[in-house]
């Protein structure tokens, strides 16, 4: 069974609580969801057990990790849903 090249795709949301930007770059990149497909992860920094990514990304939320099993692409603060598009199919 061969799998399709955009099911391999993911995109890792990493996201806190008062993230002013937060909402509208998850809205659009559910919205590029619907043109091109992929798995979806959300972590929230501001938990205990993330405490790694809260040190990473504490000042840069939100923080967009792109992926297709061979390489990745981080995306920080602001994405249109073009670019979210762009970024999965360059994948």
């Amino acid at each position: 069974m061969r799998i399709s090249q955009y099911l391999l795709k993911s995109v890792t949301f990493y996201t806190r609580p008062q993230c002013g930007l937060c909402g509208t770059a998850k809205t659009n990149l559910m919205a590029a969801g619907k043109t091109v497909p992929f798995d979806y992860k959300e972590v929230n920094i501001d938990e205990p057990e993330n405490k790694e990514f809260y040190d990473l990304y504490a000042f840069d939320v939100p923080v967009m990790k792109f992926e297709d099993g061979s390489s990745e692409k981080i995306v920080m603060h602001r994405i249109t849903t073009e670019q979210a598009i762009e970024t999965l199919n360059s994948l």
